[in-house]
């Protein structure tokens, strides 16, 4: 039985409408829109106190305002607590917010101190101070507001009272999510007692309590589907076995040797192909430490086992520049390697059916077309997946579904932190590949504010008179009325205007595939001094002879993108530049972006992005449909991690003994990794 939100008061047809758009659309659903954060009120924050970073509530009285009007108003409120003064800012819906916060009147303020001049919050949470000035106290639940919400005049106060409201139902029933058996072995309590302590806690201990088993209802599912995928990928698969002499010919071919690094990791793969089973490996490796090479040196393996392999990579772009390094390489070893991606003519794709089919080409590179209706491999045993953090489950498993229980080799060029790659790829066994080529010296990177650009186009000017070239990245490629940030579009003309010297090959994702191959090949073959380029160039370029990045807008990328891109330079033996603009940083971005200059370590800066911006942001992760987590945190939950992965390593070791309704509920979380596991039988 669900209940019609309609029976909460004051919830009319506008507020209604405001949730169910917002993912709200009963009564039940209403209870488990748990907080965002909780503040404790206990104690007032003074204004003369505050830093920039604290979570503070303060009681002020508005002293100013200042309104832009518009579409996209800013209202800047300053406002006092006999203590120093802060300003509250205000976007969009300015003109009510002005309207309602006049001179004299007292609020409560809850939020993120800033710093802009002096203390700052932007978006606080506000609520009217009791005229008698005595304060409540207690702990402050902050819920997520959408726009739709705001619009509605939806603001905590009204969730405080609606959950208030609605967990006074009697009527009121949640479904359980973990079986009766595990949550009194565990010790927990029902999921309404667990939410209603979220919505109306008495202390922040019974937060951290509450919210533990909130995350643990969320990792212990994927956890317990990790756990049952490995045990099923060792009772399938094969040994290949003797491939090392068709690798030893392709490593003697290779115009330079391999690093310690890449023998040991080529060493663990190859001992992976050779065990019984089936091995899904996930390779990370820093830009620039050669994760292509032990790839291509894995394939060599394979197919000196008599298996086809597949690389399957993101883009047509990416696709085509691992076809255009590898064919070369293994023509030199007699070996066929194809090319298939959605643009592959009909004809050329007709002939690389046949010959897929026929056993001909013995790799196949390309995109989501591998895993197309119609591609019929004679027999796949290993597969490649490239930046395989931009694809999902299902995708990986429609590419091993057209083998026989085919090896895994999942390459990440972002080092993945050990909390997330446990947690979100837990099937794959990680190897680690840090070493660079030697003689790479480091990216020298440099943070360049709007008054030092033009110093830097003349320096610009001077490195393509001796040779050198460079790429500079945009974040975007037309003008719009909501951004400042310089595009692409109006860059390329500004340059060739006042560089007409200069030769510019521009390459963006909305160009035809065939142009944007044109550009990139003419800048690696030095036809081009500049590429003025979007994201496109993130990740696969490789051109030792370019040692300059400048990066437009730096501000506005991931610390795990911004060393992506700088890692296309560095490549080569000369000294190497990566320039940081700073049209639109403020003070925390241009800290955030110095931390990143200081480093080149790609973990470190790995772990410093999962900590600053979240999983769901990191390297296109929110796009690879891999599990979403609301409440987990990859940080601070490290422990939680570890403690959900052992014990569904244990529940798994003794599955047949365990009570019947435990083992019902982890195999419905299992089912849909088991009915992808039985599409590779």
């Amino acid at each position: 039985m669900y209940h019609d939100l309609s029976i909460l008061p004051h919830v009319g047809p506008a507020r209604i409408s405001a949730l169910r758009s917002s993912g709200v659309a009963t009564v039940e659903e209403l209870v488990r829109y748990v907080p965002r954060q909780w503040i404790d009120r206990t104690r007032l924050a003074r204004v003369r106190d505050l830093r920039e970073g604290d979570d503070a509530i303060l009681r002020l009285e508005v002293v100013s305002a200042r309104l832009v009007p518009g579409r996209r108003g800013r209202l800047t409120v300053r406002a006092e607590d006999g203590t120093g003064a802060i300003d509250l800012v205000f976007f969009g819906y300015a003109e009510s917010w002005a309207r309602r916060l006049a001179r004299g009147t007292r609020w409560i303020a809850a939020g993120k101190v800033g710093w802009f001049r002096g203390p700052q919050m932007v978006h606080p949470e506000m609520e009217e101070a009791r005229e008698d000035g005595e304060w409540e106290g207690g702990i402050l639940p902050v819920y997520p507001l959408t726009e739709a919400m705001r619009q509605a005049r939806i603001e905590q106060r009204f969730f405080r009272k609606a959950m208030a409201a609605a967990l006074g139902l009697s009527t009121l029933v949640l479904p359980e999510r973990f079986p009766d058996s595990l949550r009194a072995e565990l010790g927990w309590p029902t999921e309404l007692e667990n939410l209603r302590t979220l919505h109306f806690p008495r202390s922040m201990e019974e937060v951290a309590e509450a919210r533990k088993r909130l995350c643990m209802g969320e990792v212990l599912p994927v956890a317990i589907r990790m756990a049952r995928r490995r045990e099923l990928m060792g009772r399938r698969g094969r040994s290949l076995t003797g491939g090392r002499e068709l690798a030893d010919a392709l490593r003697k071919s290779l115009p330079f040797p391999l690093t310690a690094g890449q023998e040991s990791v080529f060493g663990e793969i190859l001992a992976a192909q050779e065990a019984p089973g089936q091995s899904h490996l996930l390779l990370q490796g820093d830009v620039g430490s050669g994760k292509t090479v032990v790839a291509a040196m894995a394939c060599a393996a394979a197919i000196g086992a008599g298996v086809q392999c597949a690389l399957m990579a993101p883009t047509e772009l990416l696709a085509w520049q691992h076809w255009r390094k590898l064919r070369p390489l293994f023509e030199g070893i007699s070996v066929r390697v194809g090319l298939l991606c959605g643009s592959t003519p009909p004809a050329e794709r007709a002939e690389t059916l046949r010959a897929l089919a026929a056993g001909e080409i013995r790799l196949l590179v390309g995109t989501h077309a591998l895993y197309s209706a119609d591609v019929a491999f004679a027999d796949l045993g290993f597969c490649v997946i490239d930046e395989q953090h931009r694809f999902g489950v299902g995708q990986r498993a429609a590419l091993l579904a057209k083998g026989r229980d085919p090896d895994l080799l999942a390459l990440s060029a972002t080092p993945i932190p050990r909390s997330l790659a446990m947690t979100l790829y837990g099937d794959l066994r990680p190897v680690v590949l840090k070493e660079k080529p030697k003689g790479r010296q480091p990216v020298r990177t440099r943070l360049v504010p709007p008054e030092k650009r033009a110093g830097l186009l003349s320096w610009l000017d001077a490195e393509f008179a001796r040779g050198n070239r460079a790429y500079w990245v945009v974040p975007r490629i037309d003008d719009d009325d909501e951004s400042e940030l310089q595009s692409l579009e109006a860059l390329e003309a500004e340059l060739r205007k006042s560089r007409p010297g200069w030769r510019i090959a521009v390459a963006h994702g909305r160009m035809p595939e065939e142009e944007k191959k044109a550009a990139l090949g003419g800048f690696a073959d030095g036809a081009f001094d500049l590429l003025l380029a979007t994201t496109v160039v993130e990740v696969g370029v490789d051109v030792p002879e370019a040692g300059v990045m400048v990066i437009e807008g730096a501000a506005r990328f991931g610390l795990a993108q911004l060393h992506q891109l700088r890692g296309r330079v560095g490549r080569g033996q000369a000294e190497s530049w990566c320039f940081l603009l700073l049209a639109d940083a403020d003070r925390a971005s241009v800290d955030r972006l110095n931390g990143f200059a200081s480093t080149d370590d790609g973990f470190e800066i790995a772990e410093l992005d999962l900590a600053q911006r979240g999983a769901g942001n990191l390297e296109g992760l929110a796009q690879s449909g891999a599990a979403r987590f609301l409440w987990l945190d990859f940080v601070r939950d490290r422990d939680l991690i570890a403690q959900a992965i052992s014990y569904a390593g244990e529940k798994l070791s003794h599955w047949e003994t365990l009570p019947a309704d435990q083992r019902g509920t982890f195999e419905k979380w299992c089912e849909s990794d088991l009915l992808e596991a039985r599409g590779n039988q």
